[in-house]
């Protein structure tokens, strides 16, 4: 084995001629051995680089994460304390105008922790959190929004989308279902409200014409 894996390192056949001078095969298998040889230990070579590159490469995006997890969760702390100071006695709710009146110190935080958000991003962000048109929204619900808008695209994101939307397609459902048995009920009184009507015509134009050879 020794003697085969210096040839495909070191593929001098010069060596070999006593060997495969009276044997034709050998020679070809040799050569066979030294190409494939040499090929396979690109291959190995190729595959424990990509390797390594991957495993640093995959180390880096987990430090990146990690350090905008935690840049986010600063901001967030920052921004609830923001958002606590200009509301009213209750903090955890918070209003239309006192959210402008703190617009502008929560675009700083923004701007600090390098989180691209343009003011018109956060109104439409309220907005979106409102989902009544009150005007007043849950601190909470308004960070989650906020650091949604400044995240990446994540399967997460897509499931909890997916989420909302399937919740929301089953309420209508729900709803149209309610309102297909209310209109049956109706049709249904009516229909014997009808015939009722129809049962007292009935009875009346009776009455008459029994009352009729009477007089």
């Amino acid at each position: 084995m020794v003697t085969l894996f210096q040839l495909m390192a070191f593929p001098d056949m010069e060596k070999f001629q006593p060997v495969y001078r009276d044997n034709p095969s050998m020679k070809g298998f040799l050569i066979l051995f030294v190409v494939f040889g040499a090929f396979t230990m690109v291959s190995v070579l190729t595959g424990v680089i990509t390797e390594g590159m991957l495993e640093k490469s995959k180390g880096r995006q987990e430090e990146k994460r990690f350090e905008r997890e935690r840049a986010r969760s600063i901001f967030v702390k920052r921004a609830r304390k923001v958002f606590q100071a200009h509301a009213g006695s209750d903090s955890s709710f918070i209003s239309k105008m006192q959210f402008d009146s703190c617009k502008e110190k929560v675009k700083e935080l923004c701007e600090n922790d390098y989180m691209e958000i343009r003011s018109k991003d956060l109104d439409a962000m309220f907005d979106l959190v409102d989902y009544e048109g009150s005007g007043i929204v849950e601190v909470e619900e308004l960070l989650y929004g906020m650091v949604q808008l400044s995240s990446e695209l994540r399967p997460m994101s897509i499931m909890e989308l997916r989420r909302s939307f399937a919740r929301g397609l089953y309420s209508v459902n729900q709803q149209v279902s309610l309102l297909d048995s209310r209109m049956q009920m109706m049709e249904s009184s009516l229909r014997e409200i009808a015939a009722n009507q129809k049962l007292m015509l009935a009875n009346s134009a009776a009455s008459n014409g029994v009352e009729q050879p009477l007089d």
